[in-house]
C-alpha cells in the first residue's frame, strides 16, 4: 500500500504541474508564479528522482514474495523513468518560453510604467487645481465632498502603482518613489485635518449659540476655545497661506473676544 501511494504521488507531480505549466502566462502575475513553479521543481529534482530506486526496489521485493500488484500499478512504475523524461524536458522547454514571454511583458511593463507616471503628473496638476476650489465658503458637506473625490483619484493612481508591483519585483525594477504623489497625500491629508477642525468648531459654537445665555459655562467655553486655537496653530507652519486655515483661525479669535462679555 505504500509502495502504491509513493508511486501515484510521483505520479501527481508529473501530471499537476504539467497541466499547470502547460498554459501561457496571461498576465505578470502569472508569469511570476510559473516562473517561481519550475524554479522549484528544477531545484527539486534531485530530490524527486532519488525516490525512485527505493521504489523500484519495493516493487521487486513484493514480487519476490509473489504480493499481487494490479495491472495500473504495474503500468504506472513502468511509466516512471520515460515519464520522467518527459517532464525534465517539459522544464526545459517551459524555461524556454517563460524567457521569451518575459521579453515581451518586460516591454509592456516598461510601456505601463510611464503611463502611470503620466498618470501621477496629470493628477499633480489636478489636484493643485481642485484644491484651490475648497475655499473657506464652501459647507463642510461640500467641502468634504470634494476632498473625497480628491481621495478616490488619488486611490486610484496608487492602484495602478499597486498593479505594477508584482511585474517591478519580477523583473527587479526598483518601484516608482513619485514624490509628486506623496505630496498630494500629505496636502490632503492636511485640508482633512483643517476641515475637521473647522466642521468641529461649527458644531461647538452651534451647542453654545443655541443654549441658553444663564447656562453657558464660560471656562469651560475658554478652555474649548484654547483646544482649537492650538490645533490651528499646529497647523500654521504648513498652511497659513490657505484661506480656510485663516478664516477658521478668525472665527475662533473673534469668539475668545467676546468671552469677557460672558463671564
Amino acid at each position: 500500500k505504500n509502495a502504491e501511494q509513493q508511486l501515484t504521488k510521483l505520479h501527481d507531480i508529473f501530471d499537476s504541474n504539467t497541466v499547470k505549466l502547460s498554459n501561457p502566462p496571461h498576465d505578470l502575475s502569472t508569469l511570476r508564479d510559473m516562473f517561481e513553479c519550475t524554479q522549484n521543481l528544477k531545484n527539486d529534482l534531485g530530490s524527486i528522482e532519488s525516490d525512485f530506486s527505493p521504489l523500484e526496489e519495493m516493487y521487486r521485493t513484493l514480487a519476490k514474495f509473489e504480493v499481487q500488484v494490479s495491472d495500473e500499478e504495474i503500468e504506472m512504475l513502468d511509466s516512471l523513468r520515460p515519464k520522467w523524461d518527459d517532464f525534465k524536458g517539459m522544464l526545459d522547454n517551459t524555461e524556454t518560453k517563460l524567457e521569451s514571454s518575459k521579453v515581451s511583458m518586460r516591454k509592456e511593463l516598461v510601456s505601463s510604467v510611464n503611463s502611470h507616471h503620466e498618470s501621477v503628473i496629470e493628477l499633480r496638476e489636478m489636484f493643485s487645481a481642485e484644491l484651490l476650489t475648497i475655499t473657506p465658503d464652501l459647507s463642510s458637506t461640500q467641502a468634504f465632498t470634494r476632498i473625497d473625490s480628491l481621495k478616490s483619484k488619488i486611490r486610484e493612481v496608487r492602484k495602478e502603482e499597486s498593479d505594477l508591483l508584482p511585474g517591478l519585483s519580477l523583473f527587479g525594477i526598483a518601484p516608482p518613489d513619485h514624490k509628486d504623489l506623496k505630496e498630494c497625500e500629505r496636502e490632503l491629508q492636511l485640508m482633512d485635518q483643517v476641515w475637521n477642525l473647522s466642521a468641529d468648531w461649527d458644531k461647538q459654537y452651534s451647542v453654545w449659540r443655541e443654549e441658553l445665555f444663564t447656562n453657558l459655562d464660560a471656562e469651560q467655553m475658554e478652555a474649548s476655545a484654547g483646544a482649537f486655537s492650538k490645533g490651528i496653530g499646529k497647523l500654521r507652519r504648513e498652511i497659513s497661506t490657505w484661506g480656510i486655515w485663516a478664516n477658521l483661525r478668525e472665527r475662533v479669535e473673534k469668539f475668545k473676544l467676546t468671552l469677557p462679555l460672558i463671564q
